[in-house]
């Protein structure tokens, strides 16, 4: 059962984001080692947790922000509609791709949180600018990702459903394709340049200057 709320004291709140990017850089690198030995599933699944903590990192920041705008003590994040989650701006479109229905505690929900930590990295929504559209140009691996999300048929990976990391993780069956369905059709190279933009965006959102601990 989805939690429904958590309350964190503002003061604590820089030791997450930093906790979240630690761990979000372990996963990288763990899934570097294990795509090494051709195991590139379990790497991709370790790539999706690592975006998951780089956007929970995103949503602490976001939090962040707004206590120390407010002098709010404590912070308590709950369920609530996916939109109220994000910067001002218009997502629809990604909001629908990635199927929200019901209201969302974003902290533990998987889909919102690889949203954000998508969102960090690649600037497929609205966090600043952080890279360069030359530089955008260069990030592959995540555009690779975001095709696989449109494009289920050749990935076999299902954005909408909230088990869709276990998708790449374990062994399922498809009723659909009278067939088992384990893996991923991601390269090595695909998986090693995933790894990279997701690297580069924890170096960034740790050189941005609006990041709590580093600003202070």
């Amino acid at each position: 059962m989805t939690k429904r709320r958590i309350t964190i004291p503002t003061a604590k709140i820089s030791e997450g984001i930093d906790l979240c990017l630690n761990n979000a850089s372990q996963f990288c690198e763990d899934a570097k080692l294990l795509n090494s030995k051709s195991s590139h599933a379990h790497a991709l699944g370790l790539c999706i947790y690592a975006l998951e903590e780089l956007g929970k990192a995103d949503l602490l920041q976001m939090y962040s922000d707004f206590a120390r705008q407010y002098d709010v003590k404590e912070m308590t994040i709950e369920k609530n509609e996916v939109e109220h989650f994000f910067y001002k701006g218009n997502h629809q479109e990604l909001i629908d791709k990635f199927g929200f229905s019901d209201k969302i505690n974003p902290f533990y929900d998987h889909r919102f949180k690889l949203l954000k930590g998508s969102g960090r990295a690649f600037q497929v929504v609205d966090w600043g600018k952080l890279l360069s559209p030359e530089e955008q140009q260069n990030i592959k691996g995540l555009k690779e990702f975001f095709e696989a999300i449109e494009n289920k048929d050749y990935y076999e990976i299902d954005i909408k459903e909230q088990g869709f990391r276990e998708e790449v993780m374990y062994v399922d069956y498809s009723r659909e394709k009278n067939q088992w369905v384990h893996g991923t059709k991601f390269s090595q190279k695909d998986i090693d340049n995933l790894i990279d933009d997701i690297k580069r965006a924890i170096e960034l959102f740790n050189k941005d200057e609006t990041h709590i601990f580093r600003s202070d």
